[in-house]
């Protein structure tokens, strides 16, 4: 499984490189518009970690629409600044189930988050 990470904390994602064996693209994207960036690239990404902190332009549903248009079949963990209902709502309704709190999750529930996908993508790919 391909990751990356767009967290504005570059320590996660050597964190995530040293503790998993999945494989972590390049270092943490710092703005928003470097995730499409690097879709363009490289269309073989299946996971992408994104923070609402993360600076930008476009803005953080904007950002999750185009990944959504680049591949809908991406798989996003979003951490959200706060707890809000209609951001949470929006996300549920583009298939983003993943989602969690800044300063509420450890590196430790990330892993096993990541696992869990990697886990039903593989008995999905089974069973089709």
């Amino acid at each position: 499984m391909k990751i990356i990470t767009a967290l504005e904390n570059p320590k996660t994602n050597e964190k995530l490189k040293e503790e998993t064996t999945f494989e972590i693209i390049g270092n943490d994207i710092q703005y928003q518009e470097g995730i499409i960036e690097i879709l363009d690239k490289n269309n073989e990404i299946n996971l992408i970690i994104i923070s609402e902190l993360l600076p930008g332009e476009i803005g953080f549903k904007k950002t999750i629409e185009k990944i959504k248009l680049k591949n809908k079949k991406i798989e996003i963990i979003a951490i959200l600044k706060e707890e809000n209902e209609e951001l949470k709502n929006y996300l549920i309704s583009k298939g983003i189930f993943n989602i969690f709190y800044n300063n509420k999750i450890t590196i430790n529930e990330l892993i096993k988050t990541i696992n869990n996908i990697f886990d039903l993508k593989k008995e999905n790919e089974i069973n089709e």
